[in-house]
């Protein structure tokens, strides 16, 4: 792990959907393009897709982890997300624990 200065892109900086932190990490992705972003937020996944970045979301990358073995479960983990105000439909968390075999 290392500390990058924040540089904003300014092609992704002027794009007035963005919030500032979905501007210094997207910049931040498209400068290290060898590298995955994690990113929620459909404003940000949207400019990510345009701009051709490596992405995924937190639940994809719990999903990922349990199918790497990182993790035994990715139910209780969505679990505390959600406790803790993150948003994730009935019907996608069930589709993502169907896909590592969890209900």
């Amino acid at each position: 792990m290392s500390v990058v200065p924040d540089r904003a892109d300014p092609d992704i900086a002027a794009d007035a959907s963005l919030h500032v932190g979905e501007i210094a990490a997207l910049s931040l992705a498209r400068a290290t393009p060898h590298h995955l972003l994690v990113i929620d937020d459909l404003s940000g996944r949207t400019a990510a897709q345009r701009l051709g970045l490596r992405f995924i979301g937190t639940a994809g990358a719990i999903i990922r982890a349990r199918k790497a073995g990182v993790i035994p479960a990715a139910a209780p983990i969505l679990d505390a997300l959600a406790a803790n105000g993150f948003r994730l439909s009935v019907d996608i968390r069930t589709a993502l624990l169907g896909m590592v075999g969890e209900s």
